[in-house]
């Protein structure tokens, strides 16, 4: 977890002449709003975790473990939001496809809070310690699967109105090309991260089955 929010504290670093001239220095939206919270959101959810991610006191930890879980909830659902934000206005607002992936992102906050309602902490091997946050039954997978199914149907439609744009165009809106190669790459990171947490959920052991998550 360490070696992650290093990385990410170093992307943000990088970055952030950009953050400052295109978002801190314009006239603040939604959108800019979702931005900011889907940013350092991300980076307050680390901060805390490795506080107590030693777990040293089991009552501390089974106090902390709830925050884990709803913590990386609103993380992904605002990640959610801004994805869905971008394909409306790819579908040039059209309110039957913002209906859709509001269908779907709703179904899974829903599904990914009631995995939520019975919190426990993973039992470690003897020597090691953490206050990392488990799930019983294999219903648990449902966390991880319900925004698979949301982040497919969003690439599905990217990829349908891309392909769309660049046949009417004749390849000449390079904003389309940049659209479609973020889509493909978002996914393809996504996709891997959730089946890697699905298959670890089924065939690790109980202590390593949040590794990935």
């Amino acid at each position: 977890m360490l070696a992650s929010f290093i990385f990410m504290v170093y992307d943000h670093m990088i970055t952030l002449a950009e953050e400052v001239d295109r978002i801190w220095q314009q006239e603040w939206t939604g959108a800019t709003w979702l931005f900011a919270l889907n940013r350092y959101l991300t980076e307050l959810q680390f901060i805390v975790n490795l506080v107590y991610i030693d777990g040293l006191l089991i009552q501390a930890c089974d106090n902390f473990i709830p925050f884990a879980g709803a913590s990386t909830l609103v993380s992904i659902a605002i990640a959610e939001i801004i994805m869905i934000l971008r394909t409306y206005a790819l579908y040039q607002r059209s309110k039957y496809i913002l209906g859709l992936l509001a269908f779907f992102w709703t179904g899974q906050v829903i599904v990914m809070g009631t995995t939520l309602r019975h919190p426990t902490r993973v039992k470690l091997p003897e020597g090691l310690v953490g206050c990392i946050q488990g799930g019983s039954g294999d219903y648990a997978v449902a966390f991880w699967l319900a925004p698979l199914a949301t982040d497919s149907v969003i690439f599905g439609l990217t990829m349908f109105k891309s392909i769309e744009y660049i046949y009417k165009t004749r390849y000449r809106v390079p904003l389309i090309h940049v659209i479609l190669r973020d889509g493909i790459l978002y996914f393809t990171v996504i996709l891997t991260a959730n089946l890697l947490n699905c298959l670890l959920y089924h065939l690790a052991p109980p202590s390593l089955k949040v590794i990935g998550a």
